[in-house]
């Protein structure tokens, strides 16, 4: 009988552990992050609260936001809307450019 108290107790670890993992977890983190654009080296932050920056050619633009529109696309308004779609390793926007994560 002892062995199947201990097997109760591995999979009450487990599956608190798995509540852990995923209640950490929200939409928005898998998105916030600092990018670089693949041509141009512009850099792309997308922070916490669907705030942001975009920084091309030295110049900072801190007066961005972002939005999801579904698990796999999000719309950045830099003040126009630009869709950013996940990819491995990063994001691939509307035109076709990578921004690869740092």
């Amino acid at each position: 009988m002892q062995g199947m108290s201990g097997l109760r107790g591995w999979w009450t670890a487990a599956i608190l552990a798995s509540a852990i993992v995923l209640t950490g977890c929200s939409k928005e983190s898998k998105w916030e992050g600092s990018y670089v654009n693949s041509k141009d080296k512009s850099e792309l932050e997308l922070k916490p609260e669907h705030k942001g920056t975009l920084k091309v050619g030295g110049v900072t633009t801190s007066e961005l936001s972002w939005e999801i529109k579904s698990d796999e696309k999000i719309v950045v308004n830099v003040p126009f809307p630009i869709e950013m779609f996940k990819i491995s390793g990063g994001l691939r926007d509307q035109e076709g450019t990578e921004w690869k994560k740092k």
